[in-house]
């Protein structure tokens, strides 16, 4: 058995965030730019590998992140024709889910000249905030990941037949831009492939 336990913590200082928004002199959509003087990303990593035997191999990850802002001004309400810069340390930076978990394990078993290899791993992903305000249609819900593959890797090729997104959750990335504007973005559907690889 194989365990790592990692701490860390990263201190970010004039940490750049943007976001979109309408530029009040041109009425038109523009990224604009703000300075986050200090952003703290602290937390605790746990990687456990364990081979059963010759064939099968497990593993679980497991990472705990707190990230939050330890100063950040901003203009909190970018689309009411004021610029008015104030304390935004509340907000909860983009992007950082408050938990991930990982879980699988690979089984290879010897055929032929070569060796026939199954993988599959589980994920869950903890809530995530997409906007840098933090608005609540722009949060993404704690969410699943399935994928696997069956290979089979001999001395100079391999071919490989994976699925990725197995559950075939869907979920929308929101961005406001103002009033009547938004965009958005959706993840990746249900991904079923074949890759053939040779070594020259």
């Amino acid at each position: 058995m194989r365990l790592n336990v990692t701490y860390f913590r990263n201190d970010f200082e004039d940490k750049q965030e943007s976001f979109v928004a309408l530029d009040p002199d041109t009425k038109t959509v523009a990224s604009v730019f703000d300075n986050a003087a200090s952003v703290i990303y602290q937390g605790l990593e746990v990687e456990v590998q364990y081979v059963f035997n010759e064939y099968f191999r497990g593993f679980l990850n497991y990472g705990a992140l707190d990230a939050e802002y330890d100063e950040f001004e901003t203009d909190i309400n970018p689309n009411d024709a004021e610029t008015i810069v104030e304390d935004a340390s509340f907000l909860t930076p983009r992007n950082a889910p408050d938990f991930t978990l990982g879980v699988g394990g690979t089984l290879s078993l010897p055929m032929g000249d070569g060796t026939l290899e199954t993988f599959v791993k589980y994920t869950r992903i903890g809530e995530v905030d997409a906007n840098l305000l933090n608005l609540k249609q722009s949060k993404i819900a704690e969410r699943d990941d399935l994928a696997a593959s069956v290979g089979y890797y001999a001395d100079n090729w391999s071919l490989v037949a994976y699925g990725k997104n197995l559950t075939d959750e869907r979920f929308e990335v929101f961005f406001p831009i103002a009033t009547l504007f938004a965009a958005g973005s959706v993840n990746r559907p249900r991904t079923l492939g074949v890759e053939l690889s040779y070594q020259f």
